[in-house]
């Protein structure tokens, strides 16, 4: 079945032509459902030195976008730029599997974006607390890891047989399509090398994401992120800054709700 809010976005124009695929920013305003609770948002000028007069710098929750769990718990928490302005760096708490936490801090680059890996997963949110270099201010904001069921149908699914991903969500393609004049194929995901222009390609064929889902693309090596969406058809060609060798994670979100995530797809630049 068809989820619903693919339905809504064919409705409100997403379909209109061939949708571009190179990398997009992030189209959500500040008022948009985001993963987290809180949704103040950056207004401007830096405080004075030691002031605690840094509310207007919270962090913008419809900027944070969080896949859901691999089977072994990996999840990928992407801050876009300007979701956490101001700050100078993080850290989190997770549990270490024999009842026990440990904290793992994180840096915040100068435009406030921010990345992070989390490994065996276990709770249903991640709470993360930005530190300020010119203040004593803490800002917090509770994560929600996307889980869904297997009849949730607002949940986008994300497919690569030939790395034996298996489906994350409800949504699978539908059966016995086809492509190249007739020829079916399994959905899959390639990654390419463009040596002179310093990019990796990703392609990916019919129906390897639900139509028009948003992917977000972050480069482990250098944390650098990349937005695209897919086309009607479920498929999607995105070149990103990369190095050979270097691996990017690639998730799926519903672009009307954004708790809704795939599990990350991990693909390798080619090393030669």
């Amino acid at each position: 079945m068809r989820p619903y809010w693919l339905a809504l976005l064919i409705f409100g124009g997403f379909a209109a032509g061939c949708l571009e695929s190179n990398p997009q920013p992030s189209p959500f305003g500040k008022d948009e459902p985001g993963t987290g609770e809180d949704k103040d948002s950056s207004s401007g000028g830096a405080p004075e030195p030691g002031s605690d007069e840094l509310f207007d710098r919270s962090v913008d929750s419809s900027k944070v976008l969080a896949s859901a769990p691999t089977d072994d718990g990996t999840v990928l928490i992407v801050g876009l730029d300007e979701a956490a302005p101001g700050a100078s760096q993080g850290h989190f708490e997770q549990e270490d599997g024999d009842g026990g936490f440990f904290r793992e801090g994180f840096s915040v680059r100068e435009d406030g974006g921010f990345f992070l890996t989390l490994v065996g997963v276990q709770a249903d949110s991640v709470l993360l607390t930005f530190e300020y270099a010119d203040s004593s201010y803490l800002s917090m904001m509770d994560v929600v890891i996307p889980v869904h069921g297997p009849e949730d149908d607002s949940a986008p699914w994300f497919v690569d047989s030939a790395s034996d991903f298996r489906e994350p969500t409800a949504g699978y393609p539908p059966e016995g399509w086809d492509s190249n004049g007739g020829a079916e194929q399994d959905p899959r995901v390639t990654v390419s090398y463009l040596e002179a222009e310093g990019l990796a390609q990703i392609a990916a064929t019919v129906y390897v994401v639900t139509p028009l889902s948003q992917l977000v693309l972050t480069n482990l090596s250098t944390e650098a992120t990349s937005m695209a969406q897919a086309n009607n058809q479920g498929s999607f060609l995105v070149k990103v800054p990369a190095s050979r060798g270097d691996t990017i994670g690639i998730f799926a979100t519903n672009p009307l709700d954004l708790s809704k995530a795939t599990p990350p797809l991990f693909v390798l630049v080619p090393r030669w």
